[in-house]
């Protein structure tokens, strides 16, 4: 079984380490972006005890021109590519509106950090086209430059988008009579053998605490007590990856577990970080599938209160 995942990995991608690599260097690169409007407020608050902000940081006119849109073509073509298998049409524009109008309002309202950060790299490499020592270079690495393009950095690209789940549970905005309302999910699920890079990088940005509870901020525990949320266990075998994540100094509640999944979607803010964990890992759970049930996590307090999560 494990074989046949670095089968789906050499039938999708030619190098797949190198589109990993890309991943991982470029997927949280905007985040700064995303929280420059909050930093900025509390500084004013905190200097100048000013209510509102006086630095927003405007994307419309700094960050909008045609290279943006370009890259953002070649983002929304290689997403539907992937999930119906089939390449858009050259009228596509029209068709695929309420796509456009999605990827534009997280960049510039929003500013959600995976789809700045994936249209960044476009960006970046579409700024070297035209550079003939970077064309020489990728052309002797990886062969033809034009397929090398695609298939190395707007495919991570597309993995970068979707990695933040306000993206991937995100409902399009259907427009009628000029009332939008909420409509269908930009994705309902992520199959494993549709896309590998997309699915490992979600699933590894959900399990990435490695001992730093990163929405913990709520909670009184000291640093000693974070840092003692870790993972405790790892387990490849042929066909199977197990996970355990320990939180010693976190009590699950036995009644969390009958949680459904829409009481999950809805209590994204609870304090508890045990409960909020839990809740995210029964998202994603719910959005990534895999043919094989390949992947496990296990969830464990410090009283041995337990759940398994299968991918």
């Amino acid at each position: 079984m494990f074989f046949e995942i670095l089968d789906n990995f050499s039938r999708k991608y030619e190098h797949p380490e190198i589109c990993w690599l890309i991943i991982s260097s470029f997927h949280d690169i905007a985040y700064p972006i995303q929280l420059y409007d909050v930093w900025n407020a509390d500084f004013f608050k905190k200097v100048f005890s000013l209510s509102c902000n006086p630095g927003i940081f405007e994307l419309k006119t700094k960050f909008i021109d045609e290279r943006f849109l370009c890259c953002m073509g070649h983002l929304i073509c290689s997403l539907c590519e992937t999930q119906t298998h089939q390449p858009l049409p050259p009228t596509w524009v029209e068709s695929k509106n309420d796509l456009v109008q999605f990827f534009y309002n997280q960049m510039t309202v929003t500013k959600t950090h995976s789809i700045m950060s994936s249209v960044s790299l476009l960006k970046m490499i579409q700024s070297k086209m035209d550079d003939s020592i970077f064309r020489e270079r990728i052309e002797q690495k990886y062969g033809s430059f034009e397929p090398s393009i695609e298939n190395l950095f707007i495919k991570s690209a597309v993995a970068i988008a979707l990695h933040d789940e306000k993206i991937w549970s995100a409902k399009l905005q259907i427009s009628k009579n000029g009332n939008y309302t909420k409509g269908k999910r930009l994705i309902k699920h992520l199959n494993f053998q549709d896309d590998p890079l997309s699915f490992l990088l979600i699933f590894c940005d959900c399990i990435h605490e490695w001992g730093r509870p990163s929405k913990s901020e709520e909670t009184n525990l000291s640093d000693e007590q974070r840092n003692d949320f870790l993972l405790k266990n790892l387990e490849i075998s042929t066909n199977i990856v197990k996970i355990s994540i320990w939180a010693p100094d976190y009590e699950a509640k036995k009644e969390l577990f009958s949680n459904s999944i829409e009481d999950c979607y809805r209590r994204k803010k609870d304090l508890d970080f045990f409960e909020r964990k839990y809740c995210e890992l029964k998202r994603v759970q719910s959005f990534l599938k895999s043919s094989g049930k390949n992947f496990f996590i296990r969830l464990e307090d410090s009283q041995g209160i337990w759940k398994d999560f299968e991918f």
